[in-house]
């Protein structure tokens, strides 16, 4: 039976820079768990695969049942039916959050944090690839790769005219369609660049590069413990060392961390893009100090304090960080763990929340507050995100034109090389900075007015004709703008004296559908058109999401009043 591990390191091949808390990886134990335990696990997988078809998401129920173990002392209240809006009192309200609070203090793990696959970086993919590529690098042909081979080619593998398909992609993955220019450069390249720089005296620069390339790779592994940004880079990156010594102690490192990436659910063995931990947690936090039940649920609070505080990054990257074009990270929070080590901004800002939240919590419910040098170092990080523009970039401040966009090689997704700045980022960052400004004025008060002027200008300019923003980070209108209004009433806005907020309010409203909730299509972010989910259907999160920005904004009251 499969077994969830958490915060446990083990073995000389392993590294961590906070003693592994909130590692999560999956182990097979022949003999753990119950014959009830067991016969559960096959019952979850017997009803996925009947609803593939229908729910073709995991619920991570084996997840679950392992969480509730840990926490068997915790008690969910049982449900209340609610037949009409006379039935929807304060305590049938209050039930319902306690239900929910108790469900998620049951899947909490002992370090804190909350576990789950959620995101997929491409960007730094590109680094191994090029050394790869450069190598010439071919693998042994075995059984599995000519299996793999049929299985993916539509023709036999040795008769590909690969100069005739270079430029081919299937529909379905055709997101982003090469412009001209780029499909002319790569040729000029692959005619003219490849004999050239494979040819003495040209072959010398070819392996200066490669030499370059992979002092960046090691730079990555060792900065970010043998994880690397995410799991495409990690496999990667694992790849090149072993082409460049399969005996490396560099290679051990990355075999070690493989299992970090591997998730077991009822529908099987996966990769997660990466993990989560991080963001989970800070938007829990977030979600259980806003029910007000901070005394019944304090040891989830004080579990969830304890991860927030051993989670920030104490260092900036090793060495000369700058000529190895990192960011600072001292003071950061990472979307998952910091042996990651990748700064994100709006993470560093919604953990930077939850953190003064809990703070203006007595210490008796949720222990020791974070310390305030730590606090005004993630101040520092969030500051230094900002663009001229006043919007906020994810893992580095914006430093290439969008221009250079138009040399993206990858098809299926777009904005793929450069930093860009997002509405989901910059909202986040003003509302840490406002609350921060409210319990630390002293501390760098006209930088942190002026960030937060600019980025308000920001989120104003970027709303679009019909009130909404387009978010990267979920879909997709319903989520920019959530994020917008939440930004522009952290600054004071409200339905009744912005527009702009008038109009996001009139937006979601006109998105309602005939059950009352919401349901946006990912089609939307694909077409950048709003689209509803197939048949009309809502989304419970979607509907949250809608109702919490209409709530924020004042027009639920407004509308009350009248």
């Amino acid at each position: 039976m499969w077994k969830l591990r958490i915060c446990e390191g083990g073995g000389l091949s392993l590294m961590s820079v906070n003693n592994y808390v909130g590692r999560e990886y999956w182990e097979f134990d022949p003999n753990a768990g119950t014959f009830e335990d067991k016969a559960e696990v096959e019952r979850y997988r017997e009803e996925f695969r009947r609803s593939r078809f229908k729910t073709k998401q995991s619920a991570d129920l084996l997840m679950q049942m392992e969480l509730r173990k840990e926490n068997p002392r915790i008690q969910i209240p049982p449900p209340v039916k609610v037949k009409d809006m006379i039935d929807v009192t304060e305590e049938t309200v209050a039930i319902t959050l306690r239900r929910g609070l108790g469900f998620l203090s049951s899947i909490q793990t002992h370090d804190g944090h909350w576990a789950g696959k959620m995101s997929s970086l491409s960007r730094l993919i590109y680094m191994p690839m090029s050394y790869l590529y450069g190598r010439r690098f071919v693998g042994e042909i075995s059984s599995l790769i000519q299996s793999l081979r049929q299985e993916i080619y539509i023709e036999p593998y040795h008769q590909i005219n690969w100069q005739k398909t270079r430029n081919m992609c299937a529909k379905e993955d055709l997101y982003y369609p090469h412009p001209l220019v780029q499909d002319m450069l790569w040729e000029f390249l692959y005619k003219v660049g490849e004999p050239l720089f494979s040819s003495w005296p040209f072959s010398i620069l070819r392996e200066k590069a490669l030499k370059v390339a992979m002092e960046h790779i090691h730079y990555e592994d060792e900065n970010s413990r043998y994880l690397c940004i995410a799991a495409g880079q990690k496999v990667l990156c694992l790849l090149t060392c072993w082409v460049e010594d399969p005996n490396s102690e560099a290679y051990r490192f990355h075999l070690a961390r493989v299992k970090d990436y591997l998730w077991i659910a009822e529908d099987g063995l996966k990769i997660q893009g990466t993990p989560s931990q991080t963001w989970i947690t800070s938007f829990a936090i977030q979600a259980i100090i806003s029910c007000g039940f901070n005394e019944e649920y304090r040891h989830s609070l004080l579990k969830a304090h304890d991860f927030i505080k051993n989670s920030q990054v104490q260092r900036n990257p090793s060495g000369d960080f700058t000529k190895m074009y990192r960011h600072i990270s001292k003071g950061a929070w990472v979307f998952s763990t910091p042996d990651n080590g990748w700064q994100v901004s709006d993470c560093t800002a919604e953990a930077l929340k939850a953190a003064l939240m809990l703070s203006k919590i007595p210490s008796e419910i949720v222990g020791r507050k974070l310390d305030t040098t730590c606090l005004y170092n993630a101040v520092d990080v969030i500051l230094s995100f900002q663009s001229n523009n006043g919007g906020f970039s994810a893992w580095e401040p914006v430093r290439s034109s969008r221009w250079f966009e138009m040399f993206n090689p990858a098809e299926f997704i777009e904005d793929a090389l450069i930093e860009r700045e997002y509405v989901e980022c910059t909202s986040s960052a003003i509302q840490a900075l406002t609350l921060f400004k409210e319990l630390y004025p002293e501390y760098r008060p006209k930088d942190v007015e002026t960030c937060i002027g600019k980025a308000l200008d920001y989120i104003q300019i970027t709303q679009n004709p019909d009130g909404s923003w387009y978010g990267c980070w979920g879909i997709c209108f319903t989520y920019g703008t959530w994020f917008g209004v939440e930004g522009l009433v952290t600054c004071g806005k409200n339905y009744n004296n912005c527009p702009s907020i008038r109009k996001a309010c009139d937006f979601l409203l006109s998105k309602q559908l005939p059950d009352g909730g919401w349901g946006e299509s990912y089609l939307s972010s694909q077409n950048k058109v709003y689209t509803n989910i197939e048949n009309n259907r809502s989304n419970l999160v979607q509907t949250a999401w809608a109702l919490l920005a209409l709530m924020k904004a004042g027009q639920v009251s407004q509308n009350l009043f009248i």
